[in-house]
């Protein structure tokens, strides 16, 4: 289950396109896990790594069940 703050987070990010396009186009999962979290922190939102990777593999197993 996710957190408050995680949901808060990712209501942000799927409201607001300059918050998406911060997040897009990085290399590699530490990339952007690192990238989040420095937003999250911008936006006053405490996230930690673990829970920032947890909510990728989620959304990544969400993705793949969708489409098999």
């Amino acid at each position: 289950m996710q957190s408050a703050e995680m949901r808060q987070f990712r209501h942000l990010v799927f409201t607001r396109a300059e918050l998406r396009e911060a997040l897009c186009g990085h290399a590699s999962e530490q990339e952007f896990v690192s990238a989040t979290l420095a937003l999250a922190q911008t936006l006053e939102i405490n996230l930690g790594e673990d829970e920032v990777r947890e909510a990728l593999s989620a959304g990544q197993r969400e993705w793949l069940e969708r489409w098999l």
